[in-house]
């Protein structure tokens, strides 16, 4: 005895096609955007270790522009306090 399975063919409507080559450029746009802010707090973690420990390591990061943020700054305990201190927002007309 032998059992046969039948195949069909989906034809996709050109729309979907587009739908999903959108989809996929807007994924890899996310994930190079993703990978690029990922970069970008690393470099601020190491500068927020200082000059002196950076020398020990034997890194150096050439950065024009903003000064590096303090370490104790990237505190979590002090994160987790600013974002229970918020103030939440109000509608307009609200006090």
């Amino acid at each position: 005895m032998s059992t046969h399975v039948e195949h069909r063919a989906i034809a996709r409507p050109p729309q979907l096609s587009l739908l999903s080559r959108f989809t996929t450029w807007l994924g890899a746009g996310f994930k190079t955007w993703r990978a690029q802010q990922i970069e970008r707090a690393n470099i601020e973690a190491l500068t927020a270790l200082g000059p002196e420990l950076l020398d020990d390591v034997g890194v150096t990061i050439h950065k024009a522009g903003k000064p590096p943020k303090s370490i104790a700054i990237c505190n979590p305990h002090l994160i987790a306090m600013d974002s229970l201190s918020m103030s939440k927002p109000t509608e307009r007309g609200e006090f």
